[in-house]
């Protein structure tokens, strides 16, 4: 149980400054946990004590699994961009230069909103 463990913890404790690793602890409401967790011995004036942190797996998972998501979105709408970049140029170079002028004016339009949504992605990126 709890007091087996913090045994345990303590007798390492003894023999290293800090110690981490995985542990399962029961909630409150009875559920078992599994957490990463911190531990280490301090010396304050008035003797040591022994300082814990723990943190929920399943909590970093989720928060993990989201920015993965958000990333992988991000990427498709950056992928997506640059192809229409490429067809758009492409577009414009198969034109003859006297001919079609609304149709490359257009095509340029189009080439200049994606870069621009393209730099807006980019930086979105590098807030996050």
């Amino acid at each position: 149980g709890v007091d087996d463990f913090f045994d345990h913890a303590l007798r390492v404790l003894e023999d290293v400054p800090s110690w981490s690793g995985r542990t399962s602890l029961r909630r409150r409401d009875g559920a078992t946990i599994e957490c990463d967790t911190w531990m280490s011995r301090v010396d304050v004036d008035a003797g040591e004590v022994f300082v814990a942190a723990h943190r929920e797996v399943e909590v970093q998972r989720r928060y993990g699994d989201t920015f993965l998501q958000e990333v992988e979105a991000r990427i498709h709408e950056l992928v997506n961009s640059l192809a229409a970049l490429r067809g758009y140029v492409a577009l414009l170079d198969s034109l003859p230069e006297a001919q079609h002028a609304e149709v490359r004016e257009r095509l340029t339009g189009l080439t200049v909103s994606t870069a621009t949504r393209l730099e807006n992605l980019l930086t979105e990126l590098r807030r996050s």
